[in-house]
């Protein structure tokens, strides 16, 4: 089963103006520093508040916006620095500083520090929850999925619609394996953003899981329509073939075919797809494509031979499994199927000849020493 699933949740930083005038000198330059930060300068107000720093290093406003600027040109690691002066200075001042430090530390996946850093929060501005959720984000990263789900459910009882909480709601109980769940905060998740095509895919993959086909069709063929995804094309025959849909799916792996030019593996499935329609000729046309007849390998060459045998060509079947067991002479499966054809017809000589060969491949896997003892069990005399 899939797991989650391909969303990653974005975090904004908001902005605060405040300052710490201790001076007219001080005063100016904070000004003048501020005007620059409001028209995206940063530059210029970068420089301003560094030399704030240099004349008052105590200076509160002068980390915080630094911290901003360094946080809004994805610096990351020096926006966490200011942050931290900031709030070493004063940490009950500002609660965007805790808040922007703590959204910091989670991108730059300091989970452990959001965590503590949050905790901290919590306890200057209890009646915020924000530190909540990210708690819970944070404690999600770090696999501990009982203590998000705790502190996610606290956030979600006041904040019922709101997004990130309900993608990590969702990923939680699918990790859980509680698909139902999942599907229940995914879906409401996608009532407030119908136009997101991830939140459709994880949703259709998860109704397929769930077995519910005509759904996950309904949604995975919006999606791939929309942005012609290709991985989700094994999903979808999946889907196709549990549902009867056999021309739909070999629709898709002939588009798919076109996509990757010559690969065998894609010809094996349409021709698993023709014996599921009961249309043999159109089977075994593919199953003489001469990138399958000129295949070195193994598992092409056995999946080869299993389709004959399907199709009731046995003498061909065993010309696959033969030449897979050539190219790979530990192919296990290959003698397994060889023993049971040779055996089913009483043909002893190709059996015992076959055990010959079998037996000069000795290895210590588990599936061999399986083989082996089955063969003591059942001899063909010589």
């Amino acid at each position: 089963m899939a797991k989650i699933i391909k969303f990653a949740p974005s975090h904004s930083f908001k902005k605060s103006s405040l300052f710490d005038f201790n001076d007219s000198h001080i005063e100016k330059k904070l000004a003048k520093a501020q005007e620059y930060y409001k028209e995206h300068d940063y530059e210029n107000a970068s420089s301003i508040f560094k030399e704030v720093l240099k004349e008052n290093p105590d200076s509160y406003s002068a980390n915080f916006f630094l911290g901003n600027i360094n946080l809004n040109t994805h610096k990351i690691a020096a926006a966490i620095g200011y942050y931290k002066q900031a709030i070493k200075i004063d940490p009950s001042r500002n609660y965007l500083c805790n808040l922007n430090l703590m959204n910091a530390l989670l991108v730059s996946r300091q989970y452990e520090e959001v965590l503590s850093t949050a905790k901290q929060c919590i306890k200057i501005f209890p009646t915020k929850m924000e530190p909540i959720k990210l708690q819970g984000i944070a404690a999600f990263h770090l696999k501990k999925y009982h203590f998000s789900l705790d502190f996610l459910k606290k956030f979600y009882e006041r904040y019922p619609n709101d997004k990130e909480c309900l993608h990590y709601l969702g990923a939680i109980y699918q990790n859980f394996d509680m698909l139902d769940a999942a599907v229940y905060y995914y879906e409401k998740l996608q009532k407030i953003s119908p136009d997101d095509l991830e939140i459709k895919k994880i949703i259709g993959i998860l109704y397929s899981h769930l077995e519910k086909y005509d759904k996950a069709a309904s949604l995975l063929e919006e999606y791939f329509n929309l942005t012609n995804d290709f991985s989700i094309s094994n999903e979808l025959i999946y889907i196709y073939t549990n549902i009867d849909e056999f021309d739909k799916a070999l629709d898709l792996l002939k588009n798919i075919s076109i996509q990757k030019v010559n690969n065998p593996k894609i010809y094996l499935s349409m021709i698993e797809l023709y014996i599921l329609k009961d249309d043999k000729d159109s089977a075994l046309k593919i199953l003489k494509n001469g990138f399958i007849v000129n295949s070195r390998d193994p598992e092409i060459l056995f999946e080869a031979g299993s389709y004959y045998m399907q199709l009731g060509k046995t003498d061909t079947a065993i010309y696959y499994f033969r030449k897979c067991i050539n190219e790979s002479p530990w192919y296990i499966k290959a003698y397994s199927v060889l023993f049971d054809i040779f055996k089913a017809s009483g043909d002893t000589e190709s059996f015992n000849s076959l055990k010959i060969q079998f037996l000069k491949n000795n290895q210590d896997s588990e599936e061999y020493l399986s083989l082996l003892s089955d063969l003591n069990d059942n001899d063909i005399s010589l």
